[in-house]
């Protein structure tokens, strides 16, 4: 699976600014990129005359899309270019960098950078969306108003994993890290993911969505939720999107600490009928999402369970 254009963000239609002509409807997701195929314009060039159209002020939803060659250039041209013109969009609350389609580049060929230098350049930002895990720094993740946090990989490092775990943002509610591969970049085992869990409630009080999804290791991430259990604070689980057996599914069943989530969200999973029934007749969470049911690959003998989305 690869992505494809969004066609919206934090709840707003997307659209895109064309150059030359004038800035559609401020109030809706606007968003910039080139032709990666194309040097004319080139993105500074790009964006410098997007600065001069007016209405900028108004613009609260942006999206960052093909800046270049994504594969080849990484993503701080355009993380330095907003930061530099930041007084421009005083009322910036959701930024997403990273919207790049399958004929753009893969999710795992996208090139991040450290996008720490937002945080004090937009202090209304509520939203931060970003995808592509290669080169990716959170740096200090410090923010006094964000809500959601999401990542989107074909694999995370455990460098970011550990900076979303030190992030000091007392208002997030929804925190959704795509783990993702270890062919394209994940390097997150249990002990990470215990550490990750050591003081989830304490640090991020008002969370009350957690998704760990596209994880080529779901079972093992399954035996250390059922060990160390989700937050109270926390009502929506999400392990969606990874290849969870019923290996992965017994774990959570003898759990204690899981029966206070509204939602469980296992959909896109490899557990076989009989496990399915058991996991629906538990009482593991209010609702439980089962769609998505796959079958695996047999190769060499072993049978090969895949994620959502790797490369």
């Amino acid at each position: 699976m690869s992505f494809s254009d969004t066609k919206q963000f934090s709840g707003k239609q997307v659209s895109q600014w064309q150059m030359g002509k004038p800035l559609a409807d401020p109030s809706l997701a606007i968003k910039l990129a080139i032709d990666p195929y194309n040097d004319d314009p080139a993105f500074p060039d790009y964006f410098a005359e997007f600065i001069k159209q007016p209405g900028l002020d108004k613009i609260d939803t942006l999206i960052i899309g093909s800046w270049g060659e994504a594969y080849e250039e990484d993503s701080s041209v355009a993380v330095n270019l907003l930061v530099q013109n930041n007084g421009l969009f005083p009322n910036l609350t959701s930024l997403f960098i990273g919207d790049l389609a399958m004929e753009e580049a893969e999710v795992s060929w996208i090139q991040q950078s450290d996008v720490s230098p937002i945080y004090a350049a937009f202090p209304k930002l509520e939203t931060l969306q970003l995808r592509g895990g290669e080169g990716l720094s959170l740096g200090n993740l410090s923010h006094d108003r964000l809500q959601s946090l999401i990542i989107e990989s074909g694999g995370l490092g455990k460098d970011v994993l550990e900076q979303s775990r030190l992030a000091q943002l007392p208002e997030l509610t929804h925190l959704e890290l795509w783990l993702g591969d270890e062919n394209y970049g994940c390097d997150i085992g249990q002990d990470d993911l215990r550490a990750f869990f050591s003081h989830l409630s304490d640090q991020f009080p008002k969370l009350h969505y957690l998704g760990l999804r596209n994880y080529y290791l779901s079972d093992d991430l399954a035996a250390v939720i059922a060990s160390v259990g989700a937050p109270k604070n926390i009502d929506t689980l999400d392990l969606s999107l990874g290849n969870l057996s019923d290996k992965g599914a017994e774990a959570l069943l003898t759990s204690d600490k899981l029966s206070h989530l509204r939602i469980l969200d296992l959909h896109h999973h490899y557990l076989s009928n009989d496990m399915m029934a058991k996991v629906t007749a538990s009482d593991l969470a209010a609702n439980i999402n089962l769609a998505d049911q796959e079958e695996g690959d047999e190769y060499d003998g072993e049978i090969e369970r895949y994620i959502f989305v790797a490369e």
